[in-house]
């Protein structure tokens, strides 16, 4: 089982598997594997494995605001 990282713990890395991430997020592991696979998300593959930077999630999650807020203007 993965352990449970926020954001500023000891331990935290730059990158996160699918199960940290579903934790991290609050929602069901098969979810984040199902955006992950729509390309909602953005992901690195590291064959079988994915790889989900912080970075990198921050900055979709900004983008993804900006963009709903630009649709409902």
């Amino acid at each position: 089982m993965a352990e449970e990282l926020k954001p500023n713990d000891e331990g935290a890395t730059d990158f996160m598997n699918d199960e940290q991430l579903a934790k991290y997020l609050g929602i069901e592991l098969e979810k984040v594997r199902e955006l992950a696979a729509q390309g909602k998300i953005p992901v690195l593959r590291f064959g079988d494995e994915m790889r989900f930077s912080r970075a990198g999630l921050m900055a979709w999650a900004v983008e993804a605001g900006f963009a709903s807020l630009k649709q409902s203007m």
